[in-house]
């Protein structure tokens, strides 16, 4: 019987219980935060919020959710930023799958550095990604989530920058969450400012993030504070800090940061 390569996998799917790409649960690609969150809660109308202080790498965990996100799920995912362009962050997911920085190579000669970053664009290329700088307003990007086609999720990263009245916007990102039925992460400077060793904790994040966001997660590092000394990043010194859960329990995840793909791994 001579059957066709999409008739084979159709069966292979089948006999699997592996989902069509449509199908596919969005994720954040980190395993343990996956699981205190709950994966049904990341494929709903659910509102996570990433507090840190500056310089921690809030934005560079934000790419990668991105990027995670985009590889797990068929739907697409927005990017909402005004700390990087566009061309800037393909640099960054090229650096992430490839370890290859490509901003600091003038030309690439070597032929494995090559290769791998000619792999990394192929997969890039197929990602269903949509990057929005918001030098606009938040009315815009309401306008933009409620008239395009639901994507699987929405990334804003470093809000106060679009927020003229923070409580107001972010009772728009709120409404949106619930009324779309779409997850989505912003990210946010810590209230108050740690000046200390002190960990700190929901009463930094800003009042009304702290009561209505479903999950407010805090990037902490303790050697943030040692400026003189020098950093091993091979140490998973880098703490996500969950400090409200709506739907599950509260806890630490560490983090190491690898250079190398500059991302966090758990």
């Amino acid at each position: 019987m001579i059957k066709s390569i999409k008739e084979i996998c159709k069966e292979i799917a089948l006999e699997n219980y592996i989902k069509k790409p449509d199908e596919r649960l969005v994720s954040t690609g980190f395993a343990q935060l996956d699981s205190i969150i709950g994966i049904n809660n990341l494929n709903g109308g659910y509102l996570m919020c990433i507090a840190s202080m500056q310089g921690i790498g809030k934005s560079t965990f934000m790419l990668d959710l991105l990027l995670n996100s985009a590889i797990t799920s068929e739907g697409e995912i927005f990017y909402f930023t005004n700390e990087f362009t566009s061309y800037r962050i393909v640099e960054r997911l090229i650096q992430k799958l490839s370890s290859v920085n490509i901003e600091e190579v003038d030309e690439i000669y070597d032929s494995d550095m090559l290769n791998k970053v000619d792999a990394a664009l192929s997969i890039i290329s197929q990602l269903k990604i949509t990057v929005i700088d918001y030098s606009e307003t938040c009315e815009n990007i309401k306008n933009i989530l409620s008239f395009n086609r639901k994507p699987a999720m929405v990334l804003i990263d470093g809000f106060e920058a679009i927020s003229h009245d923070f409580e107001k916007d972010f009772l728009i990102i709120r409404n949106l969450c619930k009324g779309l039925n779409i997850p989505i992460i912003i990210s946010v400077w810590l209230e108050r400012v740690q000046e200390n060793r002190f960990r700190p904790t929901l009463n930094d994040v800003y009042p009304l993030v702290a009561k209505l966001a479903d999950s407010v997660l805090i990037l902490h590092r303790d050697s943030y504070f040692d400026v003189a000394e020098k950093q091993d990043d091979s140490i998973p010194d880098t703490e996500l800090i969950i400090c409200k859960n709506k739907n599950g329990e509260l806890g630490t995840i560490r983090f190491k940061f690898d250079g190398e793909t500059y991302s966090f791994i758990e």
